[in-house]
């Protein structure tokens, strides 16, 4: 005789019902992403979500957010590690310090800056439109191919 595998839920309490239905309507939402980007952030939301409607389940006080805060810190350790490995092209320092780069920079007159509104660019760039320090150097060496081919 085969046994069926199941399992016995406890009851939803009423107070769980709206918080567990929106997460699921995230859930469902995550479901079309198709490019490679949504596809990591559905797999990594996915996994977030299953837990968090659990911990609803089981009462956990916990505050739940907190694992996006801890999620995006290590996808920022997961750039700096790529940015250190990928070419300069691919946004990357190509296995070579940003401080090697620097003084290649600076070499060509060539500065990396903040701007006072809290931008970054390089010395001949048209706009400060930089998020960070390393995107804007990465935009100055793809901006100065010369600098890379020497290296």
């Amino acid at each position: 005789m085969a046994h069926l595998a199941y399992e016995i839920k406890a009851p939803i309490r009423p107070e769980n019902q709206a918080p567990k239905a929106a997460l699921k309507g995230i859930q469902k939402a995550l479901q079309h992403e198709t490019d490679l980007v949504g596809l990591a952030l559905h797999g990594a939301a996915s996994k977030l979500l299953d837990n968090w409607l659990t911990a609803i389940d089981d009462g956990n006080t916990d505050n739940l957010v907190d694992d996006v805060t801890d999620l995006i810190d290590r996808l920022e350790g997961f750039k700096a590690a790529a940015r250190n490995s990928l070419p300069v092209q691919n946004g990357g320092f190509g296995r070579i310090c940003a401080a090697t780069w620097l003084k290649q920079l600076a070499r060509k007159g060539v500065v990396v800056y903040e701007t006072d509104a809290g931008g970054f660019g390089f010395t001949g760039c048209d706009c400060d439109k930089y998020t960070s320090y390393d995107d804007a150097l990465n935009g100055a060496l793809q901006a100065h191919p010369e600098i890379t081919e020497m290296t």
